[in-house]
């Protein structure tokens, strides 16, 4: 029997991260939301961020919401997320900052997974894509690394490296399989 999840995908934006939560929601019937965010240029293929969990991070980031209402928000979409009975599972760069927060919500380590790429094809994306000078791109990247590094020594996760270049669906979805056998 395939464990409910969640999944949990992350990695620095612009790492590969739209590409597993794609195959997993669309090749490996992985519920990773009703609605994603779009966005065509920088991501053709669609960003299958999930619209509840994207609102929620901006809302709290932009001072829309505190972190109590926040943490309320989330932990009640966890909980029905749960209530499906499916496998399921989101992504949204900024969870990987956070990820040792999120963990917290869990009674059962989530099955993570992260996304690597090269640190210059990713500063070099993300000042494409987001428009961010060096500067502001290397601390992005930085910070993120740094906080999923020191969460994620002390847990099991999968890793996806990119490194250059694609992966094709059928990689991914190989590695995956061989990391949990019940997918």
């Amino acid at each position: 029997m395939r464990p409910v999840g969640p999944y949990i995908v992350i990695g620095v934006g612009r790492s590969g991260t739209s590409t597993v939560a794609r195959v997993l929601h669309t090749k490996l019937d992985i519920f990773m939301g009703l609605h994603f965010t779009v966005n065509e240029i920088s991501c053709p293929e669609g960003t299958f961020e999930d619209v509840t969990f994207w609102n929620m991070h901006r809302h709290l980031f932009n001072n829309k919401l505190g972190f109590i209402a926040w943490h309320i928000t989330i932990q009640k979409l966890i909980l029905a997320r749960e209530k499906l009975g499916i496998p399921w599972g989101w992504k949204d760069p900024v969870t990987s900052p956070m990820i040792g927060f999120y963990i917290s919500f869990f009674d059962n380590l989530p099955r993570i997974i992260r996304c690597n790429r090269k640190k210059s094809l990713v500063l070099r994306s993300i000042k494409k894509h987001w428009k961010l000078g060096d500067d502001e791109a290397l601390n992005k990247y930085d910070i993120t690394t740094l906080a999923m590094d020191r969460v994620l020594k002390h847990i099991d996760h999968l890793v996806i490296d990119f490194k250059d270049t694609k992966l094709s669906d059928e990689e991914i979805i190989t590695q995956i399989r061989n990391k949990w056998e019940e997918i």
